[in-house]
């Protein structure tokens, strides 16, 4: 549980998590970050099925650089709290998160900078190992050894 602060924004409050790629005839989709708002997360009736375009995200390919922020921009980020923000840019964007406290910010930031430099090197190697990144066709899923 995050809460993200958009720039010039309100904050709010999301659930995070690391979504593997799926194969699907002939398109691969990236794995992804993705995030909900938790007040739609709370909602117990749903007017309709959630969608793709009902979360947040970005993929792994598209992170930049992942930051732990000791200032902030208090013009674009007036109410988030230093020691325990991250930044991760992206080629689409910028996104401001904040964590419960330090020590969770730092676990995040090195386990999330570690998935996307294994995610990339092992594409680029052309490692037989980067499927532990996508879901598997069968549904049997292997838990990665990082």
């Amino acid at each position: 549980t995050f809460i993200l602060h958009p720039a010039y924004g309100t904050p709010v409050g999301v659930e995070a998590w690391l979504e593997r790629g799926q194969r699907l005839k002939g398109v691969t989709l990236a794995p992804k970050l993705l995030w909900l708002p938790l007040h739609e997360k709370s909602m117990t009736v749903k007017p309709k099925q959630q969608t793709e375009s009902d979360f947040a995200g970005v993929d792994l390919l598209d992170v930049q650089r992942i930051l732990q922020m000791g200032r902030v921009d208090r013009s674009k980020y007036a109410l988030a709290k230093p020691r325990r923000t991250f930044m991760v840019k992206t080629i689409g964007g910028d996104y401001c998160l904040e964590c419960r406290s330090m020590a969770d910010r730092d676990l995040f930031v090195k386990q999330l900078k570690m998935a996307v430099a294994r995610f990339g090197s092992q594409l680029v190697a052309a490692d037989p190992a980067v499927e532990e990144f996508f879901a598997p066709p069968n549904g049997k899923i292997i838990e990665p050894d990082f």
